[in-house]
C-alpha cells in the first residue's frame, strides 16, 4: 500500500521476504504453510505487477498455502485465487493446534498459534541495545513474529512461565523472559 500512495518503501523488501519464505519451505520440505493473517497490508498496494510477481513465485512452490485472514486481509478476492491460497475464514485446527490471527487461547485442549501482534524483544548490554523479532510462548498460546522485515513490532506482557525466543541473523535463541518492546 505504501508505494501505491507515494510513500517510498525499499524495493527489495518483497523479493527478500519471498526468497526467505521459499528457502524455508524448500529446506523444511513443507507440504503446507499456514499464514495467520496480515498476508497483505492493504488492497491499494496490490498492483498488477505485485499480484503477478507473487503469483509467479507461488507457481514455483509445491506447498499448499492456507490463510486464516487477519485484519489487513479483509478482502481476499483480489489475490487468493491468483496466489493459490486456501482461505479459511475461521481458525484452522490441526491436531492439538489451532491457528488464528488474533490471540485467543480460550479453546480447551488446543494450543493456539497466532499472528497480529508481531512481538519484538529488546536485548541490552552496557554498550548497546538490540531489538529482535521473537516468538512469545505461554502455556496455551504462541504469538508469532512478523515474517517481513518491513513489519514493525509490538509490546506484549510476559508473565512468569512464559518463554521468549529471539530471532537472530543465524539462529533462534531463548532470551530472559522480559516484556518485548514496541518498536
Amino acid at each position: 500500500m505504501f508505494g501505491a500512495v507515494g510513500i517510498g518503501i525499499p524495493g527489495h523488501v518483497l523479493d527478500e521476504t519471498l526468497g526467505r519464505l521459499a528457502r524455508c519451505v524448500r529446506d523444511l520440505g513443507a507440504a503446507r504453510v499456514i499464514v495467520t493473517g496480515d498476508l497483505v497490508h492493504a488492497k491499494p498496494g496490490l498492483t498488477p505487477a505485485i499480484l503477478e510477481r507473487v503469483a509467479a513465485w507461488r507457481r514455483e512452490l509445491d506447498a499448499e498455502f492456507w490463510l486464516t485472514p487477519g485484519n489487513h486481509d479483509r478482502d481476499t478476492n483480489g489475490f487468493a485465487q491468483a496466489w493459490g491460497l486456501r482461505v479459511c475464514p475461521e481458525a484452522i485446527q490441526e491436531g492439538p493446534f489451532r491457528f488464528t490471527h488474533k490471540p485467543d487461547a480460550g479453546h480447551a485442549g488446543l494450543f493456539t498459534w497466532c499472528g497480529h501482534l508481531h512481538p519484538v524483544v529488546r536485548l541490552e548490554s552496557p554498550s548497546d541495545v538490540l531489538r529482535l523479532p521473537c516468538f512469545h510462548i505461554t502455556d496455551r498460546l504462541g504469538i508469532l513474529p512478523a515474517f517481513s522485515l518491513f513489519t514493525g513490532g509490538s509490546r506484549t506482557e510476559v508473565s512468569p512461565g512464559d518463554s521468549v525466543w529471539a530471532i537472530g541473523p543465524e539462529r533462534v535463541f531463548k532470551t530472559p523472559a522480559r516484556s518485548p518492546v514496541r518498536r
